[in-house]
This record gives C-alpha cells, sequence and structure tokens, in this order.
C-alpha cells in the first residue's frame, strides 16, 4: 500500500520518500531505494528489536536531513509492536517529526469497538484509543483520515474529526494473457474446450475456522447441479494452517463434485492472471470491515463478483454503516486503482498543509 502509493505521488510530481519505523524483516538499519511502477523510492527500514524509541532517533536525523513539508503517519496499532499496545510512541512521533505538519491514516482501530466485542479485547482497546489519543494531542495532526465509514464512526465516538480515503487495490490489473490462460488451465487438468463446463471459485488470503466453507461450497453445487456444470475451488495465497487442513477434509467429503486447486503464493503479476480466470470469489473478512481489505479491493479492480461470507455483524454500527457500504462496493472499476485515491489524496493533504478549508 505504502509503495504502491508514494509512486503514484512521485509520478505526480511530489517529493516522496518512506520510513518504517518498526520493520520486523530486518536485522538492522537499511538505506536504500525500491522500485515501484518503475518510479524509485528513497526509503529506511529500521529493525523492530530496536523498538521505537531507539529507532526515533535515527529516523529524526533522516527525516530532518529530508525537510519534508508533511509527515504521513500510516498507523495500525500492531505494527508499532506485538500485543498492539505501543506505549511511548506519542512521543517517538513527535520526536522524528519534530514540529512538522502530520497526517494519520487510521488503517486499522482499537479492539474491542463493539459491545458485543470480548472483554479481552475491550481492556486492550481501552489502552490503545488512550495512545491512539496521546498520539493526536501531542503531535496535533493537520489532516485525519481512515480508509471507511465504520472506523470513522469509530473515530468520531471519541471525539476524533476524520475524513474518508477509500483502499485501492495493492496489485494492479495486468493485461489478459491468453497464453497463460491456457496453461493454467492445463495445470489445473482442465482443456480450453471444456472451461465452459466449470465454475472457478476463488479464495484468498488465510481461511479461519469461523468461517463456513463447507456450505459455501454446497450452496455452489445446489446450484450448478441443475445446469451440469462442474465445480473447482482455488485458494490463491497464505492459506494458513487451518486452511490447509480444512481443504484436506472437504476435498474428502465431496470427493469429485468438486476441484479443489492450493496455488499458493505468487507473484503480483500472476495473482493479477489467475484472478483472470476466475467466474467468482468469496471473501473471508467482514461485511462491515471489507472496506479494510486489500484483497477485496484486488477483486473489484478485477471486476470479480465476490460473495461476503462471514456473518459477523457490529449492530451499533450497522444501519449507520449500511448506505455507505452500498456506496462503497459499487464503486466503478478505476476507483478501486491506486490513481484515483492518490489524487484524491494529495489534494486533500494539499489544503490542509496550505491552510485551506481550515
Amino acid at each position: 500500500y505504502t509503495r504502491l502509493l508514494a509512486a503514484k505521488l512521485l509520478s505526480m510530481g511530489h517529493q516522496c520518500s518512506i520510513l518504517a519505523l518498526m520493520d520486523k524483516f530486518v536485522e538492522c538499519e537499511i538505506y536504500g531505494f525500491v522500485t515501484e511502477e518503475e518510479v524509485e523510492i528513497d526509503f529506511l527500514r529500521l529493525p523492530f528489536k530496536n523498538g521505537h524509541l531507539n529507532n526515533a532517533t535515527v529516523a529524526k536525523k533522516w527525516v530532518d536531513d529530508k525537510n519534508p513539508d508533511c509527515i504521513s503517519l500510516q498507523f495500525v496499532p500492531f505494527a508499532y509492536n506485538i500485543k498492539g499496545l505501543p506505549f511511548g510512541i506519542a512521543e517517538s512521533i513527535k520526536k522524528i517529526i519534530c514540529g512538522r505538519k502530520l497526517h494519520i491514516m487510521f488503517h486499522e482501530m482499537w479492539m474491542g469497538i463493539s459491545k458485543i466485542s470480548p472483554f479481552k479485547h475491550k481492556i486492550i482497546g481501552f489502552f490503545q484509543i488512550r495512545i491512539a489519543k496521546k498520539i493526536i494531542e501531542l503531535n496535533k495532526p493537520v489532516y485525519i483520515t481512515t480508509t471507511n465509514k465504520l472506523y470513522s464512526l469509530v473515530l468520531e465516538r471519541e471525539s476524533i474529526k476524520s475524513d474518508i480515503i477509500p483502499l485501492f487495490s495493492n496489485i494492479n490489473k495486468n493485461t489478459y494473457n491468453r497464453k497463460y490462460y491456457i496453461s493454467k488451465l492445463e495445470e489445473f487438468n482442465i482443456s480450453i474446450d471444456e472451461r465452459s463446463k466449470w465454475i472457478f471459485i476463488g479464495i484468498f488470503g488465510s481461511l479461519y475456522p469461523e468461517i463456513n466453507i463447507q456450505a459455501e461450497i454446497e450452496f455452489h453445487l445446489e446450484k450448478l447441479d441443475s445446469k451440469n456444470l462442474n465445480l473447482a475451488f482455488i485458494s490463491i495465497g497464505r492459506i494458513g494452517v487451518y486452511g490447509l487442513k480444512e481443504f484436506a477434509r472437504l476435498k474428502t467429503l465431496f470427493g469429485e463434485r468438486v476441484k479443489f486447486i492450493l496455488v499458493g503464493e505468487v507473484s503480483e503479476k500472476e495473482a493479477s492472471l489467475i484472478t483472470q480466470t476466475l467466474d467468482i470469489a468469496v471473501s473471508c473478512t467482514p461485511a462491515q470491515h471489507i472496506a479494510k481489505s486489500g484483497a477485496f479491493a484486488f477483486l473489484k479492480l478485477h471486476e470479480i463478483p465476490t460473495r461476503l461470507i462471514s456473518k459477523e455483524i457490529l449492530p451499533e454500527y450497522e444501519m449507520e454503516t449500511v448506505e455507505w457500504y452500498k456506496y462503497f462496493v459499487n464503486r466503478p472499476q478505476y476507483d478501486w486503482n491506486v490513481s484515483t485515491v492518490a489524487k484524491a489524496f494529495s489534494q486533500q493533504l494539499m489544503e490542509k498543509i496550505s491552510g485551506v478549508n481550515d
């Protein structure tokens, strides 16, 4: 997300660099450049194990050298602490930005946002709220955003005003490749001539115990039996330990009635091309959280009809979010592209930085 957004902002003529304050994938400080969308992005990655207090000192010097007009904080509580409780992060951010203008994007909320949330989540959320408020109190952001109506309402309940900048697909749509399409069908042991007799259903990422995939498969089988069509269920990406066991169980349960295909991890280009073989997809993300799902945005960009099969609800937010979600899921294909979001973001951020519409 951050690389694509930065690359698009750079291509629009802005200067942009990326700082990973707490990077779990490096063991030492790494300065360098990464290429995204044929654009070179300057970055600094600081190791998670050093803690944000130590990393803030290194980050401050790097930021001072860049001297940006604004710092955009992409905030996820668990990115800064394994337990989602990054105490002291507000002070570290203050040290880094050193009086510069700040934007905060809340990608995730605190835990326990509903009255039906588990008690443990409410306790953790109690402290996460205070951490978020401390960041705002100490650093006085000029602009606060989030990705969806639910999170905007959650922020509003804590007297935090935010605008919504919807999510975009983390993977661009590649041009349809018939040669690849035929070769992939051959891997699935289905010829191009037989393809019309099959319905391909895709699932992306992890499969969780609370998701009843068996019921979803039975639903589609019931519809297809009368049409004399076959069903293939395709997993793309990391399905997880539970997902592997469930796939094996379902394969035994349904026998030859359903073809189960584990694609696994693939490149971004291949993910796009495989997706173009699908007729439909299922999302395991609860409907009220769907706007934070990069996988859902990816499917919408690829114009794949997607069923939301999680039944979880948040009663106190359901009525207030329903109209926004109708708009959200029906956005035209282009609106799921990083270009649309980056243009809106840059325009709104520049207005805030310059003091327009304050």
